[in-house]
């Protein structure tokens, strides 16, 4: 079973995130491990943008590199809104020209972030990864074709909702196993 979002597992079936800033001492440590390579939301600078959207773009064709974010935007961070839309565009065109998944971040940004879908008209999945939103949001982001990323903690009753296909499973932060979360998932599903 695929864990699509971790910052503690590692192994075959995990997909390990980490930023561009990362990514030479991680895949001299770790050189098998798939990942997720993007620029998160808190840490868009000015300063650094530039920057680490070019790393971004000199790995992103790595065989190694499985997925582009974690990216996206949250509106309760003290980074430019304004910087985080630029910075996720530029994911967003990373994803579809190397035909790579979207991982996303999105915290009071969800209108945002469907308007951007729509106007780019993705052909890559995009995954909003840590989904704990109620059934309301959920099903309006099922007609923007969004896919869920869910770890321990869920909106019980959003769960129920969501087709089987439109659902990923991670570890993320937790000390659980992929299994674990998926059991619990689905004793809600039922």
């Amino acid at each position: 079973m695929l864990d699509l979002h971790s910052h503690k597992n590692f192994g075959k079936n995990v997909i390990h995130n980490i930023s561009p800033k990362e990514w030479d001492a991680f895949s001299r440590k770790y050189p098998q491990q798939l990942v997720s390579v993007g620029v998160h939301p808190w840490n868009v600078t000015q300063f650094s943008l530039l920057e680490d959207l070019e790393r971004l773009l000199k790995i992103v064709n790595n065989k190694r590199v499985y997925a582009i974010g974690e990216t996206g935007l949250d509106k309760r961070c003290s980074s430019a809104f304004s910087l985080q839309v630029q910075s996720l565009e530029h994911h967003i065109c990373l994803s579809e020209k190397y035909e790579k998944p979207l991982i996303l971040h999105c915290v009071a940004a969800y209108n945002e972030l469907q308007l951007l879908k729509r106007r780019y008209r993705p052909k890559q999945r995009w995954i909003l990864h840590g989904f704990r939103g109620n059934p309301i949001l959920a099903k309006q982001l099922l007609l923007d074709d969004f896919y869920f990323s869910i770890g321990w903690n869920f909106n019980t009753e959003t769960i129920k909702i969501l087709p089987e296909e439109k659902i990923y499973f991670e570890t993320d932060e937790s000390d659980v196993s992929i299994e674990e979360i998926r059991t619990k998932v689905n004793a809600y599903r039922k």
